[in-house]
């Protein structure tokens, strides 16, 4: 077995390719993951964390050098060999850091998974969380399954919580420029309607990307609980001019009004 050494660690490369780059990459995109976090959401060293689709822990690494003693970090993946790697490498260096495998059944990465989305529940207390992060997976799932996630994210989030995802939106010049310009190596031009509002780009592995229009992302937002707290944040994945590199919604949870208190409503 072939390893890359990092920050003090052996990891295994066969797991760092199962997740998209490599070794040569590894190192760059954490710097630019943790960059876009500390400026788009930002991150304390007392913060308790949770991350979907932590990986090989490209991004928990980095963290252990920015989180105190009184700070959390829960990292989550349905690839058991990563989070296997990761409890027995950087929770065991770091006993604030944990990660949990969801067997998750998933086209890409866990095809024999004995679960489903729809049945997984983040495992923190409710309204414990002050950030939660989720790079490229939104973009392998579908309208019920983000649903799903999203209503667990507003119940585990602090009141001034907030969500990090990045997603992919399009519209029809985000379309026409991504075809023009074909910037990424995975050819996203989104041809196919899955449903109205959502596309895909492999009709014979629908999940390996997927998009949708503003619209439809207001409207799974809503069916939360949580809301936008600005802007969704455009990508340059397309060939359009952005500060990320895929779209960013950041999210928090809908603040009741006093007349909402004062009914019980949420």
């Amino acid at each position: 077995m072939e390893y890359f050494s990092y920050a003090g660690y052996e990891i295994p490369i066969h797991l760092i390719n199962m997740t998209g780059g490599g070794p040569e990459t590894f190192g760059p995109v954490a710097e630019h993951h943790m960059s876009d976090l500390r400026t788009t959401v930002g991150v304390e060293p007392s913060y308790s964390m949770v991350e979907i689709g932590c990986g090989i822990g490209k991004d928990a690494i980095t963290l252990t050098q920015i989180l105190s003693d009184e700070g959390r970090y829960v990292g989550i993946d349905i690839i058991k060999p990563s989070i296997d790697w990761c409890q027995a490498n950087i929770a065991k260096r770091h006993p604030n850091f944990s990660f949990l495998h969801f067997d998750v059944r998933d086209q890409l990465h866990n095809p024999n998974g004995t679960t489903s989305t729809l049945d997984i529940r983040v495992p923190v207390p409710a309204g414990s969380v002050d950030r939660i992060f989720l790079w490229s997976v939104f973009t392998h799932m579908l309208r019920p399954e983000i649903i799903h996630y999203m209503r667990e994210f507003a119940r585990i989030l602090k009141p001034e919580g907030l969500v990090f995802a990045t997603c992919f939106v399009y519209n029809d010049e985000v379309l026409a420029t991504a075809r023009k310009t074909d910037r990424t190596p995975w050819r996203l031009f989104f041809e196919h309607e899955h449903e109205p509002g959502c596309r895909i780009n492999d009709p014979a592995s629908p999940l390996s990307a997927v998009a949708f229009t503003q619209d439809a992302l207001q409207s799974m937002v809503k069916a939360s609980g949580l809301v936008f707290d600005r802007p969704v944040g455009q990508g340059v994945w397309s060939g359009l001019p952005g500060k990320h590199s895929q779209d960013v919604m950041v999210l928090r949870r809908r603040r009741r009004t006093w007349l909402g208190r004062l009914m019980g409503l949420k």
